[in-house]
């Protein structure tokens, strides 16, 4: 989309513009010149309203669905009503409070806790909520353990904020007590760091020495690295589709199947924010893809709005919400902000 330059956006068309959009949020109709004179304080006339109309059609901002019929804001109107017209709201107060508890809650792990803001995020918005967990190697570990079976298996754990387990197959059995031995050592060695730290690390001194008297740190490393270099899908947690198909627009069949299809699809939502973007984002910096700017088809009738967290100082994943390009947008920006920071607060402090 090409930008409207500043002489063109002149102050009355901000107005009329941000006037036609919060009417159609409302009403879900197009809007006529009439309707924004008498319930919105534009100090113009409705003939002076049409004239707007035309040059703002001009600019692609607003578009005519058929004749005689009101106007309807376009992907572009949209844009600019985000971008340059709406001031949202910091969330603060009784809310945030009782929503940060109910997160603590679940703090004992990331997959719940991402759930409780799904569910959370789409009910106060009144949308589809979503989560996508950090990538593996971001993950910090806090302890890991080596649990002997017989026929030579071993579990292995990686705990951070979520468990990472694998089942391995030893070249011999070796005693419960050499993989308890294993687990302190490797637990005193990657305390803190990421899982993707097994990558870059290279082997020293010590750990010739500590894999000769014990055995089974070796073999550790072998299944630790082989974790490490696994690659791994990146969990997407979503909630409240129903939300989303009880808004008017979906209730053309086309426009219904059309983000069902996506949402049989939702995993692909990991892929959408650049990793470039997670790092030098701020924790709440909304991202937000409106209709054509979105990269599937199966979204073009939608809004993503989009928030990175953090784990501690490290990127971790984001949380949001879909719903229709017709979206509350005062309402859902802040909203999205917030979880993103209470989420970011509370696996920080848990990790503490």
């Amino acid at each position: 989309m090409e930008p409207i330059p500043d002489e063109l956006l002149t102050e009355r068309r901000r107005r009329v513009l941000g006037a036609l959009v919060d009417k159609h949020i409302r009403t879900a109709q197009p809007v006529g010149s009439l309707t924004l004179v008498n319930e919105y304080r534009l100090a113009v006339s409705p003939a002076t309203i049409r004239i707007e109309f035309g040059i703002m059609e001009e600019l692609g901002l607003i578009y005519q669905p058929h004749r005689s019929a009101g106007r309807l804001p376009s992907d572009l109107g949209y844009r600019v009503f985000v971008d340059r017209i709406l001031s949202p709201q910091v969330m603060r107060g009784h809310w945030t409070t009782v929503w940060e508890r109910q997160l603590k809650a679940c703090a004992d792990d990331i997959v719940h806790l991402l759930s409780a803001c799904c569910e959370l995020l789409g009910q106060t918005t009144g949308y589809a909520g979503f989560a996508v967990l950090p990538k593996k190697e971001r993950e910090k570990v806090q302890a890991v353990t080596f649990i002997p079976l017989p026929s030579r298996k071993v579990v292995v754990t990686l705990y951070g904020c979520r468990q990472i387990q694998k089942l391995f197959t030893a070249p011999t059995q070796l005693p419960a007590a050499q993989w308890e031995a294993a687990s302190a050592w490797w637990t005193e060695r990657l305390l803190g760091r990421s899982v993707g730290f097994l990558k870059t690390w290279s082997p020293g001194d010590d750990f010739v020495v500590a894999t000769h008297q014990i055995p089974a740190i070796g073999l550790a490393y072998e299944f630790l690295k082989l974790i490490a270099d696994q690659k791994e899908e990146r969990l997407v947690l979503t909630s409240g589709v129903a939300r989303v198909l009880s808004e008017p627009e979906f209730e053309e069949g086309e426009r219904a199947r059309r983000f069902l299809s996506f949402w049989d699809q939702s995993r692909l939502l990991a892929n959408f924010f650049p990793d470039q973007w997670l790092q030098r984002s701020a924790v709440g910096e909304t991202w937000v893809s409106i209709g054509s700017e979105n990269p599937m088809e199966e979204l073009r009738d939608c809004t993503l709005v989009a928030a990175p967290y953090r784990i501690g100082e490290a990127p971790g994943g984001v949380v949001g919400v879909i719903g229709p390009k017709r979206m509350r947008y005062y309402d859902a920006l802040p909203k999205v902000a917030c979880f993103a920071q209470l989420v970011s607060r509370t696996l920080t402090f848990s990790l503490s």
